[in-house]
C-alpha cells in the first residue's frame, strides 16, 4: 500500500523473473497446460515473494517484476531478493512432473539489482505500483544476461551479503546509460557457514577502539622537538575511522599542552577554496584576520593543525599548506592530515609520518559493538564480529539495525546495501525529525548553525538534536558552529532519497538565506555555497553569475579544481539558454575561463567540455568565436598527447586569427602550434616554427606573456636535447628560467620537467633525479597529475640506472600503467612506454616488454608520439637476438632505423649504432662492432654524453655485449 497518494523517492531492490524458453515450452503444450502453469507460477509467487519481505509489483506472463525495501524499508532487501530468487527457482523446478518434456525444463532466469526509484500509483497495465527509474532497466538488463536456472544479482546490491550464498565468478552486464558495466555475481545457492564482509569497502566512524599503536606513534612524534614542520599522515579507505582517530590525537595533543585548530575540506561545490584554513584560523585564540590565512598561522607560535578529509583539499589549500611549512618564521608548526588516499598532495618538502589505518582487530571490534548495542547477549556479539570483518562502519550499521529489531546483512559501502541501512533509520525517525534532517541534507555534509537557524526560524532543539545524535544522523561540528553528519555517505544516501521537487525548493530556500546573510559574513565566504544552492534550485539566471563568479574566486586562489567545476556547471547553463546574444556570451567568457584553469593538468574530460562551448560559438559564425574555440581545443588536445588533432584543430585556429584576429593571437597561436608539431612527432616543422617564434616572444611584459614565451623556450630547448643538441638545450633552458624562474609555480614545474627529461636521454641520472624531485614537490602542491606522473617515471627509470634495483622497474610500470588508464594525459607517454621496454628487457620479463612495446606503436598511431619508439624498437631487437632469431633482430632494429628518419636525432643514432654492434658481437662479427662501437663512442663524447661514451667503451674492451640480466646484475652491485 502507497504510504501517501503522491509519487515517492525509494531505494529499493528489484527482482526481475522470467520463464526461460517460455516460447518453446508453450508450443510444446496445449493452451489449457500453458494457462494452468502460468497460474501455477503466480500462486508460486504470491507465496514466496510476501515470505520474504518483498512486494508483488507486476506479472506479465510468464514474467514477474517485484520489489523489496517498500513500503517497508529493509537494510537486508538484496539478500531477501536473493533468497525469493532461490525459493522461486526451487518451486518452478518442481512443476516439471507436470509440465515439463525431456528436452525441456522449467526453469527461470532471475536478475537482482538496488538503486533509486520513483513509486507512483498504477493501474492495470502498469501494475500495482508504476516504478521509474534506471534501477528497474538495469535489473531488466541483468535479468536478459542470466541464463537458463541463473540467478544474477549486481554485486552493489548483495555487497557483504554474498558469503551468504554460493557464488560464480564475477561477470560485467553492460547496461544502456551506464559508463561503466555492472559487477554481477551468479548466485547458486546458499552457503552452509554464514561469513560476511571479509572484503568489505570500509566507511564510517566508530567508537574509539583498537588503535593504540597508532596513538602511541602519534604521542613519540609530538613529543620530538625534530618534528617541527612536518606532517602526520594518517590515510585509509572511506569509514576506516580516520575521523575518530583524529578525534583522540587531538584530546591527546590537548593534554600535553598543545594549541589545536582544526579544519576539514568537502567534496561539494558548494566549499569554498581554502576552507580548511579559513575554519583552522577562526579557532586561533586571538583574533585574527582572513586576509592572509598563511601569515595568521604562522603567527600563532606552537600550533597544531588538524585537517580532515584532505583527500578532497583544493589547490589552493595544498600550496598554503606547503608555504606554511617550508616558513622560517612559522616556529614549531606541525600538521595532521587524514586521507583517503595515500599522500594525497602533501607538500613534497615536508618530512612525513606516514600511517596506514588498518581495519579493527577481534578484540577492539567486540569493545566496539559492546558499547553500541550496551551489554547485548555475547552470541549476538559474536554474530555482528563475524560478519563486520573488523570495519568500523559496517560494525556500527550492523549494530544500529540489530538494536531496531533488524538483523542484517550489509552491502557495498554507498550502494545498495548502504542506502538501505540509512533509509531504514531514516525511516524510524519521529515526523519532524526526518523533515529537519532534509534540510542539512540538502545543505551538506557541514552545516552552519546559523543558516539552519536562519531556515527554521528558531535554534535547533537540544531534544531534537540529541535524538538525532542518538540515531547517529547529525552532531555538532568540531568548529563550534557547524553541525556535521557522521559520515558523508550519509548524507548523499540522505540527499540521493529526497524527491526531485522538493529538494530544489529545499535548495531554493537555502539560497535565499544565504543572499538574506551576505551583509553579515565576509565577502565572497558564502560565493560558493550561492553557486550550488542557485544552480541546484534550478534558478539559471542566478546561478549562472555566482557560479562564474565562484570559479574566478577559485581561479585566482589557485583552486583550479573548484574553478573548473564552477565553469562546468555555468556552462551547462549556458547550454540550455536560448540563442541570441547572452548565450554566444556567456560561451565566450567560458571557454577561455575554462580553458585557463585547465591548461596546465590537461584531461580527456575536459575536450567534450570545450566541444559543448565550441558548437554554442558556432551558432554565431564569428570568426574569432571559431579560432578561440578550436585554439583551446588544440591546446588541451595538446596538453593530453593527441598531437595530430592538437595540430588539426591549431591550423584551423590559425588559419581564422589571419582572417580575422590580432597580432597577438596569431604569435599564440603559432606558438601552441609549434609545440604541437613536436609532440606530434614533425620535428622539422617544429624547429623551424620554434626559430621564427622564440625572437617575437622576447620582452614580454604580462605574467601570461612570459609563461607563454618561458614555456616557448622550454619545449625548444627539448626538441633540441632529443636531437642530442645538449649544449644548445642548456641554454634554453637557461633562458626559459630567466624569465619566469619560480620554483614553486606548476607553469614553472612544467619547465623543469622538460629539464629533467632532456637529463634523462643525456643519461645525467643524479641530475635528472634531483630535477624531478623538485617537479614532484611542486606538482604534489599543485595537484597537476601529468606532471606528477612524469616526474615519478623519469625518477624510477634514472634510479633504475644508477642501482638496477628491480623495485624502480616495478615503480616505473605501475607509473607507465597510469599512462594507459582511461581519463589521463598521455602526453610524451611513448618515452615512458620505451623505458619499460628497455627495462623490462635487461630484467628477461619479456612478455612485459612485448606489451609496452604494443603501447609504444599505439602511442605512435593516436598523437604521432616517437619519442620512445626506438628505443623500444632496440630494446626488443636486442631480446630477439639473445633468443637466437637473428632475423626478428633485424627487422627490429631496422623499425628503429626508420624511426629515426621520421624523427631525426643525432643521439639516437649514435644508440642504433651501438644496438647494431651488440648484434654483430652476439653474431661473431666482432671487429665490424668495435669499429661501429668506436664511432658511436666518439658521438655520444662530441655530444657530450659521458655516461653512454663509457658503456660503448666498454662493450669494446668486453668484446661481446654481457646478457641483460648480467647487466642488471652488474649494476646492482655497485
Amino acid at each position: 500500500m502507497m504510504e501517501s497518494a503522491g509519487p515517492q523517492r525509494r531505494m529499493v531492490t528489484i527482482l526481475f523473473c522470467d520463464l526461460s524458453d517460455s516460447t518453446g515450452i508453450a508450443a510444446a503444450l496445449e493452451p489449457e497446460q500453458f494457462a494452468e502453469l502460468l497460474d501455477q507460477i503466480r500462486v508460486i509467487a504470491h507465496r514466496i515473494i510476501p515470505a520474504h519481505g518483498g512486494d508483488m509489483i507486476r506479472l506479465d506472463g510468464d514474467g514477474m517484476l517485484c520489489v523489496f525495501g517498500y513500503p517497508e524499508p529493509h537494510e537486508d532487501a538484496g539478500r531477501r531478493a536473493t533468497e525469493a530468487a532461490l525459493d522461486m527457482q526451487a518451486a518452478i523446478s518442481a512443476l516439471d512432473l507436470g509440465f515439463a518434456s525431456p528436452d525441456r525444463r522449467l526453469q527461470l532466469h532471475s536478475g537482482v539489482h538496488a538503486g533509486m526509484v520513483l513509486l507512483q500509483p498504477g493501474d492495470l497495465v502498469r501494475g500495482k505500483y508504476e516504478v521509474l527509474g534506471d534501477a528497474t532497466n538495469a535489473a531488466a538488463r541483468i535479468r536478459d544476461a542470466a541464463g537458463p536456472g541463473e540467478i544474477l544479482v549486481s554485486a552493489q546490491s548483495l555487497g557483504g551479503e554474498r558469503h551468504l550464498f554460493l557464488t560464480g565468478a564475477q561477470r560485467d552486464v553492460a547496461v544502456r546509460g551506464h559508463p561503466n558495466p555492472l559487477a554481477c555475481l551468479p548466485v547458486l545457492g546458499r552457503a552452509a557457514a554464514r561469513r560476511r564482509f571479509d572484503a568489505r569497502t570500509l566507511a564510517g566512524l566508530t567508537p574509539f577502539q583498537g588503535r593504540d599503536a597508532q596513538c602511541g606513534a602519534f604521542a613519540q612524534w609530538l613529543a620530538d622537538a625534530g618534528n617541527e614542520k612536518s606532517v602526520f599522515f594518517v590515510h585509509g579507505p572511506a569509514g576506516i575511522g580516520k575521523s575518530r582517530l583524529l578525534q583522540m590525537m587531538t584530546r591527546q595533543a590537548q593534554a600535553a599542552g598543545w594549541p589545536v585548530v582544526q579544519g576539514y575540506c568537502e567534496a561539494y561545490l558548494g566549499a569554498r577554496p581554502l576552507q580548511p584554513f579559513h575554519q583552522a584560523v577562526a579557532m586561533l585564540p586571538a583574533p585574527a584576520s582572513t586576509d592572509d590565512l598563511e601569515g595568521a598561522l604562522a603567527a600563532a607560535g606552537r600550533l597544531l593543525l588538524v585537517i580532515d578529509d584532505w583527500q578532497w583539499a583544493d589547490d589552493a589549500s595544498r600550496d598554503l599548506l606547503g608555504r606554511l611549512l617550508g616558513r622560517a618564521d612559522a616556529a614549531d608548526v606541525r600538521c595532521v592530515l587524514a586521507s583517503r588516499e595515500a599522500l594525497a598532495g602533501v607538500p613534497g618538502t615536508a618530512p612525513i609520518s606516514d600511517i596506514a589505518l588498518p581495519p579493527l582487530d577481534r578484540d577492539a571490534a567486540l569493545g566496539v559493538i559492546e558499547t553500541l548495542l550496551r551489554s547485548p547477549d555475547p552470541f549476538d556479539v559474536g554474530r555482528i564480529e563475524q560478519a563486520a570483518g573488523g570495519s568500523p562502519l559496517l560494525i556500527e550499521e550492523l549494530c544500529h539495525a540489530f538494536a531496531a529489531g533488524l538483523w542484517t546483512q550489509t552491502h557495498d559501502a554507498r550502494a545498495g546495501w548502504f542506502d538501505l541501512t540509512v533509509q531504514a533509520r531514516f525511516g524510524r525517525l519521529k515526523p519532524q525529525d526526518r523533515q529537519l534532517l532534509k534540510l542539512p541534507a540538502v545543505i551538506g555534509h557541514m552545516v552552519p548553525i546559523w543558516l539552519i537557524e536562519t531556515l527554521q526560524g528558531q535554534p535547533l532543539d537540544d531534544q531534537q538534536l540529541g535524538r538525532l545524535q542518538q540515531a547517529d544522523f547529525l552532531f555538532r561540528g568540531e568548529t563550534g558552529d557547524t553541525y556535521r553528519f557522521k559520515h558523508g555517505l550519509t548524507r548523499e544516501s540522505l540527499y540521493a532519497a529526497i524527491g526531485l521537487k522538493e529538494r530544489k525548493t529545499l535548495h531554493a530556500d537555502v539560497l535565499a538565506a544565504l543572499e538574506a546573510g551576505v551583509s553579515e559574513h565576509p565577502p565572497g565566504a558564502l560565493l560558493d555555497g550561492l553557486a550550488y544552492h542557485a544552480i541546484a534550485s534550478g534558478d539559471a539566471a542566478k546561478g549562472l553569475p555566482y557560479a562564474i563568479a565562484a570559479g574566478d574566486a577559485a581561479l585566482a586562489a589557485g583552486a583550479l579544481d573548484r574553478a573548473q567545476g564552477h565553469y562546468l556547471a555555468a556552462l551547462d547553463i549556458v547550454s540550455r539558454l536560448p540563442a541570441g546574444r547572452t548565450r554566444r556570451d556567456a560561451a565566450w567568457t567560458l571557454i577561455n575561463k575554462y580553458g585557463l584553469a585547465c591548461i596546465i593538468d590537461p584531461a580527456p574530460d575536459q575536450l567534450p567540455v570545450l566541444e559543448k562551448a565550441q558548437a554554442i560559438l558556432a551558432e554565431h559564425g564569428g570568426i574569432r568565436d571559431a579560432m578561440r574555440a578550436a585554439y583551446w581545443l588544440g591546446s588541451i588536445a595538446y596538453g593530453v598527447g593527441l598531437g595530430k588533432r592538437s595540430v588539426r584543430h591549431l591550423e584551423d585556429a590559425l588559419a581564422l586569427a589571419e582572417q580575422g584576429g590580432t597580432a597577438d593571437d596569431v604569435l599564440l597561436i603559432q606558438t601552441k602550434l609549434a609545440q604541437s608539431c613536436f609532440i606530434s612527432g614533425q620535428l622539422a616543422r617544429a624547429a623551424a616554427l620554434h626559430e621564427q617564434l622564440l625572437p617575437r616572444l622576447h620582452g614580454a611584459i604580462s605574467r601570461n606573456q612570459r609563461e607563454v614565451s618561458a614555456y616557448a623556450h622550454a619545449n625548444y630547448a627539448f626538441l633540441q636535447s632529443e636531437r642530442g643538441n645538449y649544449g644548445l638545450a642548456a641554454d634554453f633552458f637557461n633562458t626559459a628560467d630567466g624569465i619566469l624562474s619560480d620554483g614553486s609555480n606548476a607553469s614553472n614545474a612544467s619547465f623543469l620537467l622538460y629539464r629533467a627529461a632532456a637529463l634523462v636521454s643525456q643519461g645525467q641520472w643524479q641530475d635528472a633525479v634531483v630535477a624531478a624531485g623538485a617537479v614532484l614537490a611542486v606538482s604534489q602542491r599543485s595537484r597537476t597529475r601529468m606532471q606528477n606522473r612524469n616526474a615519478r617515471a623519469q625518477a624510477a627509470y634514472a634510479n633504475w640506472k644508477l642501482t638496477g634495483s628491480p623495485q624502480h622497474v616495478e615503480d616505473l610500470d605501475r607509473i607507465a600503467c597510469e599512462y594507459s588508464s582511461v581519463g589521463n594525459s598521455r602526453q610524451n607517454s611513448s618515452m615512458v612506454f620505451g623505458w619499460v621496454v628497455e627495462t623490462m628487457v635487461d630484467l628477461g620479463r619479456i612478455d612485459r616488454a612485448q606489451f609496452f612495446m604494443g603501447e609504444v606503436v599505439a602511442r605512435t598511431r593516436e598523437g604521432g608520439d616517437r619519442l620512445g619508439e626506438a628505443m623500444a624498437w632496440r630494446a626488443m631487437a636486442l631480446a630477439a637476438q639473445q633468443a637466437g632469431d637473428t632475423a626478428r633482430a633485424d627487422r627490429r632494429l631496422a623499425a628503429a632505423q626508420r624511426s629515426v628518419k621520421r624523427h631525426p636525432s643525432r643521439r639516437e643514432t649514435a644508440h642504433n649504432m651501438v644496438c647494431q654492434a651488440r648484434l654483430w658481437q652476439a653474431r661473431g662479427q666482432t671487429a665490424a662492432a668495435d669499429t661501429l662501437l668506436h664511432q658511436a663512442a666518439a658521438e655520444f663524447a662530441a655530444m657530450a654524453m659521458p655516461w653512454f661514451r663509457d658503456e660503448a667503451l666498454s662493450l669494446m674492451q668486453a668484446g661481446a655485449a654481457p646478457e641483460p640480466a648480467a647487466r642488471a646484475a652488474a649494476a646492482q652491485s655497485h
